[in-house]
């Protein structure tokens, strides 16, 4: 009898901890290493959708992809940040199917220059020059492609109250606009005549708005036209 109830305990034990709820429920506060505060990173999300005219051995054809990717950032400098993404990217070329894989990059972006502009009024707000470079790759299951880029633009941001008003929600609005240089090269299998493919064009224009829902938190949208229109929507948020 007692043996009988034993097995029943230790079955009973078993299937509990079989369904049992995440480990994180009911844990305690404490941990192994606590950080109070994190400087100078910057996480965030990107989803984007390529659109870029090509050239297929003298042929014209397009590529077209979307991507989705996660994003982390390390201000080296109050001016510098260096940045990298990785995540899933699926595309075709004249709708050859090049079906998804994985899509990363790395890049640097600069604030040269910064000028609080008070009046006239309608100009208001706080101007900026910025520099940006970055490389991308996707491998997919039919293809490759490689992304080489750079970007200067002028930014012009408009707080609610002041800069330092960090607590007014949202925080500010941001607009940018300049010439880009874009080279795409890569690479399609069962394209005929040729595999390899080329960007029609590498000079261009971006733009974009910036919501800052709080001084740290921001909801982005971009354009950049380089022989086509690709978008991109991002969230950042910066510690």
């Amino acid at each position: 009898m007692i043996r009988n109830c034993r097995t029943a305990v230790v079955s009973l034990a078993l299937a509990a901890a079989a369904g049992a709820a995440p480990m994180s429920v009911g844990s305690h506060r404490d941990a192994l290493v606590a950080v109070d505060q994190i400087r100078n990173w910057i996480v965030g999300a990107d989803s984007a959708w390529l659109r870029r005219d090509l050239k297929v051995d003298g042929l014209p054809a397009r590529l077209e992809a979307e991507s989705y990717a996660v994003f982390l950032g390390l201000r080296l400098a109050h001016w510098l940040t260096l940045h990298g993404d990785v995540g899933h990217a699926d595309a075709d070329v004249d709708n050859v199917q090049m079906d998804d894989g994985l899509i990363w990059g790395a890049g640097l972006q600069a604030r040269l220059w910064r000028h609080d502009l008070k009046d006239p009024v309608f100009l208001a707000g706080r101007w900026s020059i910025r520099l940006g470079a970055g490389y991308r790759r996707a491998d997919v299951e039919a293809g490759e492609w490689d992304v080489i880029s750079a970007a200067a633009v002028v930014h012009f941001e408009i707080f609610a109250e002041t800069a330092a008003a960090t607590e007014r929600i949202p925080f500010s609005l941001g607009l940018y606009a300049g010439p880009v240089y874009s080279r795409i090269e890569g690479q399609v299998e069962d394209l005929p005549p040729s595999e390899d493919f080329e960007g029609e064009s590498v000079l261009g224009a971006v733009g974009g708005v910036e919501v800052h829902l709080s001084h740290n938190f921001l909801l982005a949208l971009g354009a950049e036209f380089v022989d086509g229109t690709s978008w991109s929507v991002s969230v950042r948020h910066s510690f």
